[in-house]
């Protein structure tokens, strides 16, 4: 089943390299809107199962970003809600946390 997996995966891939590179693949506009769909697809998760997703969504982010080099980390990369370089994504992410541990401890004194 992995190499099914994987044959799934290069397909899309082979696909996505004979497209024109200029058009707008996801219909996300902007970090926000993408992250209020995650939100609001997420708003019934236990908290159990919110972090797990949390975690195992982080897992892969985690590992291609380990294989940049800091030299690179000024080149853009594609996401779904637009470009940002490297060093801005990861910026991004950092504060995205922040904010969210800053939103669970004000919801915990309430």
């Amino acid at each position: 089943m992995l190499k099914e997996l994987d044959d799934a995966r290069d397909y899309s891939w082979a696909i996505l390299n004979d497209l024109d590179p200029t058009i707008e693949i996801y219909p996300y506009s902007g970090v926000d809107a993408t992250n209020a769909i995650f939100v609001a697809e997420r708003q019934s998760l236990t908290m159990e199962n919110a972090q797990r997703e949390c975690e195992i969504n982080r897992f892969p982010i985690k590992t291609l970003l380990i294989d940049i080099p800091a030299e690179d980390y000024g080149k853009l990369i594609r996401f779904p809600w637009g470009s940002d370089t490297v060093a801005e994504f990861i910026r991004g992410a950092i504060d995205h946390e922040l904010g969210h541990a800053r939103n669970m401890s004000r919801e915990g004194r309430s």
